[in-house]
């Protein structure tokens, strides 16, 4: 254990200062402020191989060190389940947010949420009708000049790519998009997982928005051909209204 800060004058440590703690290959620092050899105030970064683990920044309990208010990030922490096995991206960050020990909100680096200057557009909202075929809802949208169409799955998570809807995507010449380099796992029909890759896209053509920072998931089997339009992408707005009669939804900004 090392200390570099204010002490008191009986050597505890008062004020502010950073505290390190090593247990084999994991590392604890403690950065803030501190009051008779209690972390009350600050940041703690858990440090596993070298590699960050967790991050977390606020006010601290003083007896159990638990996060009272602030923000927790936690590195690589998901696990998908894809069939009988199991995979675990480091590249994942799950950050959740704390006001007096309670969850304020709760969202990922591959989860869609709402941010009104990712939407591009003259009103604040816009109507986009449903096209029923096959007791399935499908909507049309574009990414810059190429047309697609999602199937609405009130069941599903965030926005689904098929591959070859994908290829089209990629082949053009301005699209913008970064890999996040996340591999995520669905099920399929008959219980076969189904893998994806992870990406935040631009110029997604929705009604008379365009959204930017889209997170989508991409599916990297050439056999998967479903597009698919969840709840979670919803998200991305402030609000969402579907009318099952008038076969539209209304997403406002």
């Amino acid at each position: 254990m090392t200390y570099f800060g204010c002490l008191n004058d009986s050597e505890e440590m008062h004020g502010y200062g950073t505290l390190t703690r090593t247990e084999g290959d994991i590392k604890q620092i403690q950065c803030g402020a501190f009051e008779y050899d209690v972390f009350l105030n600050g940041e703690i970064t858990l440090l596993d191989q070298g590699d960050t683990s967790l991050y977390q920044k606020g006010e601290f309990n003083r007896h159990s060190q638990n996060l009272k208010t602030g923000i927790s990030k936690h590195y690589g922490s998901l696990t998908f389940q894809c069939g009988a096995s199991e995979i675990t991206p480091k590249n994942t960050i799950r950050i959740v947010t704390y006001k007096d020990y309670e969850v304020l909100d709760e969202t990922s680096n591959f989860d869609n949420h709402y941010n009104a200057q990712d939407i591009i557009s003259k009103g604040d909202s816009t109507y986009v009708r449903i096209e029923t075929r096959n007791s399935h809802q499908y909507i049309a949208v574009k990414v810059n000049t190429v047309e697609g169409e999602w199937m609405f799955d009130t069941g599903g998570g965030d926005l689904s790519i098929g591959y070859n809807l994908w290829s089209r995507i990629i082949d053009q010449v301005d699209v913008e998009y970064e890999d996040l380099k996340i591999e995520t796992c669905g099920m399929g029909v008959g219980g076969n997982p189904n893998f994806y890759d992870t990406f935040q896209l631009n110029n997604l053509k929705l009604g008379d928005f365009t959204i930017n920072n889209v997170v989508v998931s991409v599916a990297n089997d050439p056999g998967n051909n479903d597009n698919l339009m969840g709840l979670g992408f919803c998200k991305k707005f402030s609000d969402v209204q579907w009318s099952l009669i008038n076969e539209k939804i209304l997403f406002i900004k």
